[in-house]
C-alpha cells in the first residue's frame, strides 16, 4: 500500500469572509481577510448582484452576493480599514 503524503503548504487555501448589507440607500461592503488592503478588492454591481472579488497570494476570490434592489451606479462614500477588516460603504451615485 502506498503510503500518502501529508502535503504543507505556507499558503493554506482560505477564503475571505464577506458581507453585503443593505442600510437604506447605502450599500454596506466587510471584507475580512489576513493580510488584505484596499488595493486587493474589487468591486462591481449589476442586475441586483454585488460581485466582490479579492486578490491576494496570488489568488483571485471572488463571491456574488444579491442584493433586494437594483440601485444602479453605485460610488464608494467612505472606506475603513482595521485588522484586516476592509468596510466599504457605497451609496447611489449620479446615473
Amino acid at each position: 500500500m502506498k503510503r500518502m503524503e501529508k502535503k504543507i503548504c505556507p499558503w493554506p487555501e482560505r477564503d475571505p469572509l464577506i458581507d453585503v448589507i443593505e442600510e437604506g440607500e447605502e450599500v454596506r461592503v466587510i471584507v475580512a481577510m489576513p493580510g488584505i488592503t484596499r488595493e486587493d478588492v474589487f468591486l462591481d454591481s449589476r442586475n441586483r448582484m454585488m460581485i466582490v472579488e479579492v486578490a491576494a497570494d496570488g489568488q483571485i476570490f471572488r463571491k456574488a452576493v444579491s442584493y433586494v434592489r437594483d440601485r444602479g451606479h453605485l460610488e464608494v462614500k467612505s472606506s475603513r480599514l482595521n485588522n484586516s477588516v476592509l468596510e466599504l460603504v457605497l451609496g447611489k451615485g449620479p446615473a
